[in-house]
């Protein structure tokens, strides 16, 4: 199982404070895109992240390939709203 920690504006990993306590949401994979770069390559993951208390919103999260990944995937989230941080599990 793997995490995923990202923000809304843009996505962005913030190891240092993971999220213990939040939200229970989910998210949707709605897009897939591959990308390249000279040193790797993986996968941009288009996802709206929904639950109660706070807005939906929309991000992407961008992450080696994975053929567990697929269109219409729902994952669970925990989404901090106080510190646009999420939290995903693969």
């Amino acid at each position: 199982m793997a995490d995923a920690f990202g923000g809304p504006e843009p996505a962005r990993v913030d190891r240092v404070c993971p999220l213990e306590v939040g939200i229970a949401a989910t998210a949707e994979v709605i897009g897939l895109t591959e990308w390249e770069d000279d040193d790797s390559a993986g996968l941009t993951v288009g996802l709206p992240i929904s639950g109660p208390g706070f807005r939906t919103f929309g991000t992407t999260w961008k992450r080696s390939a994975d053929p567990v990944l697929r269109m219409g995937l729902r994952l669970p989230a925990v989404v901090d709203p106080a510190r646009n941080l999420f939290r995903l599990e693969v």
